[in-house]
């Protein structure tokens, strides 16, 4: 693969990750109710612990994946993500293998998802992804590739 090809694949994974992280953000913030009913069904939070979890999933969901999209802070938004994702995949393991039946909230109401395999699947490659951005050295189309420019046009 060409050189110059890398750092756009990887700027679209970007934007990808961006996009997802943060319609997925919108649309709890929008409609919580499904959210918080999710996560009483995984069983791994107090009750009263219940909704302020859910809204700062959702927020840091909807700053992280504006951020990517932006290409602001590329590498703290990608941690953050990154985070989130070993967050979910840790809280979903104990479900499949209980075999009880949870909807995963990933997105609303807007797609009933289920907890499954695919889930832990579709996780883990976007954990792949977030790391792949992070490592990013390049962070084409963004705004640190901008200011990271004009500072070093102002220190020559």
């Amino acid at each position: 693969m060409k050189a110059g090809i890398l750092p756009f694949l990887i700027a679209v994974i970007r934007i990808i990750l961006g996009v997802v992280f943060s319609l997925s953000g919108i649309i709890k913030l929008l409609n919580p109710t499904n959210f918080y009913n999710s996560l009483r069904g995984f069983n791994v939070l107090p009750e009263p612990l219940v909704v302020p979890f859910a809204l700062m999933i959702s927020t840091v969901e909807l700053l992280a994946g504006v951020m990517m999209v932006a290409g602001l802070w590329i590498k703290f938004a990608s941690f953050v993500i990154s985070i989130l994702l070993l967050v979910f995949i840790a809280a979903i393991i104990p479900i499949i293998i209980s075999g009880d039946i949870v909807g995963c909230g990933c997105f609303g109401s807007i797609v009933e998802e289920k907890v499954d395999v695919y889930l832990i699947l579709r996780d883990v490659i976007f954990l792949i992804f977030s790391l792949v951005v992070y490592q990013d050295i390049n962070q084409k189309m963004s705004v640190d590739k901008i200011v990271s420019r004009r500072r070093s046009d102002v220190q020559e």
